[in-house]
This record gives structure tokens, sequence and C-alpha cells, in this order.
């Protein structure tokens, strides 16, 4: 794969050790290029501007929650079909529900270890290439 191929990803999430976490483990491990984000605003903005293959997203955002996120990139017809692993410690069956509903990719539960965050993450490219 090309630097022109280069996969990317954006990274919704507000815990900065978290967010940390995730940046290095996509880039070094899988050579993701990745823009993070620290709300659901700043997210929303940098999936615009960046029209990145995946986003990773968490479900307790400070301005917005996960699912008001989802929403709105299901929302934008140019997005409807973007990718969206969610990864959160919260495990309330009607939060599920609600990212089920809008068809999220996949749900990580917190704490994330490198190799499920390498397989849940690859079978997402997987079918992008698929």
């Amino acid at each position: 794969m090309s630097n022109e191929d280069k996969r990317t990803a954006v990274v919704i999430e507000d815990d900065r050790m978290v967010r940390t976490l995730l940046e290095r483990l996509l880039t070094r491990h899988m050579k993701i290029t990745v823009h993070p984000a620290e709300d659901g605003r700043s997210g929303l903005e940098a999936i615009q501007r960046f029209k990145p293959d995946f986003v990773l997203l968490d479900v307790h955002l400070p301005d917005m929650s996960g699912v008001e996120v989802l929403q709105k990139i299901r929302e934008d017809q140019s997005l409807s079909k973007l990718p969206v692993v969610v990864i959160s410690s919260e495990q309330r069956t009607v939060i599920l529900n609600a990212f089920m509903s809008l068809g999220v990719s996949d749900y990580v539960l917190k704490p994330v270890s490198v190799g499920q965050l390498i397989q849940r993450v690859g079978k997402v490219i997987e079918e992008l290439e698929a």
C-alpha cells in the first residue's frame, strides 16, 4: 500500500490518554493516519475535512453523546455508509441498541487490548477492501 493509499481514521475520544493510546496503536501497529478529536463537534468537523476510511467513537463526550454523533454522520448522505466502531465502557442495553439501530460497524468494550483493537479494525478494513 503506497502513501497515497494509506488508510485514515478519525478518533473521537474525550479522554486525552485513551485518545493518545488509540492513535499510537493505529499508527504504529496498523500504519493508519489518525486525526484525533476530543469532542463530537470537532470530530464531525474532522470527518468532513479528512474524509476518513472509518471512525473510532466514544459514547460519552463533553458536548454531545456518541449516539448523537453517529446520528449526524448517518444523516449526511455522503457519510451514511462510513464505518464507525464504538469504543466504550458503556454496557447498558438501551445504549447498545441505539448504536445498533444506527448501523454501527462494531462495539468494543473498554479496556481494549492491542490485539482486540487490531482484530476489530482489521475486520473493518477488510470489509472496505471487499
